[in-house]
């Protein structure tokens, strides 16, 4: 893509100037009237990116939601990852997908998959599975805080090193699956590494975890997802990132909603994997080096 860039710059600025009247409409729905120049100037500096979110903005919410619906039914079994704070609306939004998937194809099975729960929350067309492994081929399946059921904590556990290759196989059996978590550093590495689609709700970052991010793709695009963010639960912002797609979007709680699906994993603790990792890391550290200082917070122990 950068190897044609400034002809895409030229183009893109010439497409922001002949679209004046919706960078204008933009604005005035968005921002105070007295941050006007300084968004005025991003789109200038950055047109490509403009470009981007002004076509998007042109188009209907209802337009948004259909596309995205066929994007994820694009390909068989494939992954859409979303991402937001604790009290974003993750999943809800996650049954709002769930249940639009229900009234356009009535007779597919649709599963919730996690640890057991108040299963009487569940809407009348939605089953329980513990495991990924026990769901139908070419079913439909969300799992709820992923970062809570592949805790790095417990990284040595069985059920963790075989979640992500259990992600793998939802594309074999062709389920396509919902995966919400607040925060893609709580999930196991190698499921974000195997993502397709993300959705994010209102969250403290925006940043894509690969070993890519600090790269100037990945940083040209970043402008995009901050001016794109969700401001309110009803928001989304979903990105296809093999295509460089964003789609700014809200929805409405969907009609299966109640309060007790939103507090299944009320009482959970999260953990960050850096901490953990960290922990662990100082554990094997003890082990070697018995004849060494070990140092604690308020004393040294000798070996």
């Amino acid at each position: 893509m950068f190897k044609n860039k400034r002809k895409s710059f030229g183009t893109a600025k010439h497409w922001i100037k002949g679209h004046k009247l919706t960078l204008e409409r933009y604005l005035n729905k968005f921002y105070p009237i007295y941050d006007w120049p300084i968004i005025r100037h991003f789109f200038w500096e950055n047109p490509i990116q403009g470009r981007v979110i002004l076509d998007d903005f042109q188009k209907s919410n209802e337009s948004k939601i259909r596309l995205i619906f066929e994007l994820f039914h694009s390909e068989q079994g494939i992954l859409m990852y979303v991402i937001g704070a604790k009290g974003s609306g993750k999943t809800a939004t996650g049954f709002f997908f769930a249940e639009r998937e229900h009234n356009e194809f009535p007779f597919k099975k649709i599963f919730y998959i996690g640890k057991k729960f108040d299963k009487d929350a569940l809407p009348s067309w939605c089953s329980w599975k513990e495991k990924l492994q026990d769901v139908p081929n070419k079913s439909f399946g969300i799992i709820d805080e992923i970062g809570i059921q592949a805790s790095a904590r417990d990284y040595q556990s069985r059920n963790n090193k075989d979640l992500s290759q259990v992600l793998f196989l939802a594309r074999q059996k062709k389920i396509p699956l919902i995966v919400l978590t607040q925060d893609s550093r709580l999930g196991e590495v190698n499921i974000w590494r195997i993502k397709d689609i993300i959705l994010w709700k209102k969250s403290n970052t925006y940043e894509l975890q690969s070993r890519d991010s600090r790269s100037q793709s990945e940083r040209f695009w970043q402008k995009v997802r901050h001016m794109m963010a969700p401001r309110k639960k009803s928001e989304c912002l979903f990105e296809y990132p093999a295509k460089k797609r964003f789609i700014h979007l809200h929805h409405s709680l969907p009609e299966c909603w109640n309060d007790n699906l939103s507090e299944i994993y009320r009482d959970a603790q999260f953990h960050d994997s850096r901490h953990v990792e960290s922990e662990r890391l100082n554990i094997d550290k003890k082990r070697k080096t018995i004849s060494k200082k070990i140092v604690y917070p308020n004393k040294i122990v000798i070996g």
